[in-house]
Formats: C-alpha cells, sequence, structure tokens
C-alpha cells in the first residue's frame, strides 16, 4: 500500500479539525502534523482518526496521532504479557529440542535475553521465570512498539525541509509556539 499524498494529508488534518470544532493549532503546528502523516497509507489515516475521534476527548498529540496510525494498520499486534508467558510455557512443555515459533520477535528477544528456551526448560523455578519473564517482555515489547511508531527516512527529510522554511532570517529557527499568535 503507498502512502498519502501531501493533499491526502491535508485533507485528514480537515477531518481532525472537524472532529476537535474548539481546536485552533497554529498553521506551523498543523504543518507538522501534516508531515508526519505521510508515511502512512491514506485509509489508516481515516481509521486512526476515526478511532482517536471515538476515544480522546482532546486533541491528539502526534504521539497519539502516530500510535493510532500504527494500530490501525497492525497486522503483527503484540501478544499480552500473559499470551507470552503461554506461549513461552507451552514451549517449554513440548521440550528443549527444536526452535519454538513464537507469535512475536518481541518474544522471542524476551527467551533469548533469559538464555533461551533450553535455559528456561531447565531452570527449577518456573514462578521466578515468569515474573523474569514479564518485567523482560515489557521493555521487549515497548522497544518493538516504538520502534513502529518512530518516523522513516521521509519524514525526517520533510520535517528538516519544514524547519527551514520556518528558520528565522538570521538562520536560527523560531519556535513557532513562542511567537505572538494574530
Amino acid at each position: 500500500m503507498t502512502t498519502m499524498t501531501p493533499d491526502q494529508a491535508t485533507a485528514l488534518l480537515g477531518v481532525l479539525l472537524s472532529y476537535w470544532p474548539k481546536a485552533d493549532p497554529p498553521p506551523e503546528t498543523l504543518a507538522l502534523y501534516r508531515v508526519h502523516l505521510l508515511d502512512f497509507p491514506f485509509p489508516r489515516g481515516i481509521q486512526a482518526i476515526t478511532a482517536l475521534a471515538c476515544m480522546s476527548r482532546f486533541w491528539p498529540t502526534v504521539a497519539e496521532l502516530r500510535e493510532a496510525l500504527v494500530e490501525a494498520g497492525n497486522p503483527d499486534p503484540l501478544p499480552d504479557a500473559d499470551q507470552a508467558w503461554a506461549e513461552v510455557a507451552a514451549a517449554v512443555r513440548n521440550g528443549i529440542y527444536g526452535r519454538p515459533v513464537f507469535s512475536h520477535p518481541a518474544v522471542h528477544d524476551t527467551v533469548k535475553a533469559m538464555g533461551g528456551i533450553r535455559e528456561l526448560a531447565l531452570s527449577g523455578n518456573l514462578m521466578a521465570d515468569r515474573a523474569h519473564f514479564l518485567r523482560l517482555y515489557d521493555t521487549c515489547k515497548r522497544r518493538a512498539e516504538r520502534a513502529k511508531v518512530l518516523p522513516g527516512g521521509e519524514v525526517a527529510k520533510a520535517l528538516e525541509a519544514l524547519a527551514e522554511r520556518l528558520a528565522a532570517p538570521d538562520g536560527h529557527p523560531t519556535p513557532p509556539a513562542l511567537e505572538p499568535r494574530p
């Protein structure tokens, strides 16, 4: 699926503003939001904005918008910690031979960080292993989620171009939020 065009991103911002009519972001803020939409497909943008409108009372931050965009098109959802542990426990019961296949790389990374499935299978204390797994899995899960939300190279280039456009004549950027509004 292709990423959205600048015109589609502008249209989505119009929808966003329609859901929150009291929001009055300055044009510079809208330009930043527009850039952050560009690396996602347009249909996913519609899904994300609809979900935000149903769940949020306030104008979303860029982070909330990008999280909603990732969730809207996530074909590979992360399992809950209990679901992930159930996968690992099943792999331990199946024995130490072979290579278990987990539902998500974050589960695999957590098992690997704990020494591998063999180490877990040979452990005598599954309750302690479960507690360690749940703590480590939280870290691996956050890392995987953060990797999906961070913008790609095209967004970084567009943000750099926008920053140059907003720069003051003396070459030093002037933060738009600090400028007086008319």
